[in-house]
């Protein structure tokens, strides 16, 4: 299965609000100590759209 550009972003967007998501979610019921997991996993998913972007640039 080939995954193109476009797909790979989408899927990261939804990724993105999902964490969100989860991380509202936290908030509203106090489960602090998930929120520094979906930290991480925000901050690995931003710099995996940056190096998806990069990869824009190197073709």
């Amino acid at each position: 299965m080939k995954i193109t550009k476009k797909k790979a972003r989408i899927l990261y967007g939804i990724a993105i609000l999902l964490l969100s998501g989860i991380a509202v979610g936290c908030f509203h019921f106090k489960v602090y100590e998930i929120l520094p997991f979906i930290l991480i996993i925000v901050i690995v998913s931003t710099i995996s759209i940056v190096n998806l972007d990069n990869v824009d640039k190197m073709e």
